[in-house]
């Protein structure tokens, strides 16, 4: 009985050791894979923080030239905002950006001299529509705007007529 211990003593004790080396190599395998993974998650994150952060300020740089080319041109007109915006490659400068526009507050006892001044502004069916609500002072129409897909433009849109938008 007692060889059986020690032949099996030994065995036992090399086995528990070789468990206990096992289970550190696992565990120390485990936290070094966790750390790098929180590495990678943490690059990722503040890389995309990054992009997001460029793709807001992207428009802005669009809004600031639009609004240097009518500090440069006060008078600049449909014809001059549409070229303005031509002249830049949209959908590439400004990923994610449906449009630029201009919308313009208009007093509803101006409203006639408004209409009139924008049909002579190349645009001769300019016209209002509403959304809803036209019991206020005030429009908020939109004046000019440029699109980078195809579709029908809000020209004359008085976005002030909706709630939400108002």
């Amino acid at each position: 009985r007692r060889r059986w211990v020690e032949v099996y003593g030994w065995a036992v004790a090399i086995l528990a050791a070789g468990l206990l080396a096992s289970a550190g190599a696992a565990w120390w395998t485990w936290e070094d894979a966790e750390h790098h993974a929180d590495l990678a998650f943490a690059r990722m994150a503040d890389r995309t923080a990054r992009q997001v952060a460029i793709r807001f300020q992207m428009p802005l740089y669009g809004l600031n030239g639009a609004k240097g080319a009518f500090a440069a041109y006060p008078n600049i007109g449909r014809l001059g905002f549409r070229a303005y915006f031509l002249s830049r490659d949209m959908p590439r400068e400004f990923q994610g950006v449906r449009g630029f526009g201009l919308i313009e507050r208009v007093q509803r006892a101006d409203l006639a001299s408004f209409l009139a001044r924008e049909r002579i502004d190349a645009a001769p069916d300019f016209s209002i529509r509403h959304l809803g609500n036209t019991s206020h002072d005030d429009l908020m129409v939109v004046k000019y705007i440029e699109t980078t897909r195809p579709n029908p433009l809000p020209y004359g849109l008085d976005l002030g007529s909706e709630p939400t938008r108002r």
